[in-house]
């Protein structure tokens, strides 16, 4: 199971990928999304999930309870706008630069015989005297502080410590470039020791692959963890998680 669709705008109920695109085709659908933004956002979303940058800095039971269920959820315009930006970084890079390059690590996690794949895929990473990776972001509104969100400065020491695990290369600079609609900003994040990232990724790398090869679900997240501001109205699975919760307090109380 995975996500399957979207919430349609015009019907407000659910619709599988496939339906969603042959409504479009024809540019006659009455919602407010072309074909071309339906299949962009498609692309974007519908990946089987995996142990990578994005999951191991974002929610574990957000990802069990994709897997597990079926999944619609409404249609992610950023994630259109996420792919316009990257065709373009793709058309004008610099020249001794390398573009959206897989990383990728073996992690022993002693859960399945044998390493988990760990992967991860920096938007743009300039191997010069100073290493830099450098990650493009669309946003409603920039940062207002002179600081990258926190969870994009998680992702991009991530990538500093698969950079430094795939290729033997220490990015020692680590950038965000925010867009909105009218203002560019470009923001540094700070590089954390290499050590401190593991300690970050080893717990969290263990609790995915359980959730991949045992279906273990995960607990809600700590009010203390980076990205619990997602369970503030940015999460796709809040009310399959409410109901789970709901599922677990009961099941612990002996409640049928």
């Amino acid at each position: 199971m995975a996500i399957k669709g979207f919430i349609c705008p015009d019907t407000e109920s659910p619709v599988d990928f496939e339906t969603c695109l042959k409504c479009a085709y024809t540019f006659e659908n009455p919602c407010q999304y072309t074909y071309p933004l339906i299949k962009g956002m498609i692309e974007n979303i519908g990946r089987p999930p995996g142990i990578s940058t994005s999951t191991i800095a974002g929610c574990p039971r957000e990802m069990a309870l994709i897997i597990k269920n079926d999944v619609y959820v409404q249609p992610p315009y950023w994630a259109f706008r996420g792919t316009l930006v990257h065709g373009l970084i793709e058309k004008y890079y610099r020249e001794n630069t390398m573009v959206e390059h897989t990383l990728k690590m073996e992690w022993e996690t002693g859960v399945i015989d044998g390493p988990s794949l760990v992967t991860s895929t920096p938007d743009l990473i300039i191997p010069d005297e100073q290493i830099k990776i450098i990650e493009f972001k669309t946003a409603k509104g920039v940062p207002k502080y002179n600081n990258p969100y926190k969870g994009h400065t998680v992702q991009l020491n991530i990538q500093r410590y698969l950079l430094w695990k795939d290729m033997d290369l220490k990015a020692a600079h680590l950038e965000v470039q925010y867009m909105d609609m009218g203002v560019a900003k470009r923001l540094i994040a700070k590089p954390w020791d290499m050590e401190e990232i593991e300690d970050y990724m080893a717990p969290r790398i263990v609790v995915l692959q359980r959730v991949i090869s045992e279906g273990y679900m995960p607990p809600v997240l700590d009010t203390r963890d980076l990205m619990y501001f997602k369970c503030n109205g940015y999460c796709d699975v809040a009310d399959l998680c409410r109901q789970e919760e709901i599922k677990e307090i009961r099941e612990e109380s002996g409640i049928g």
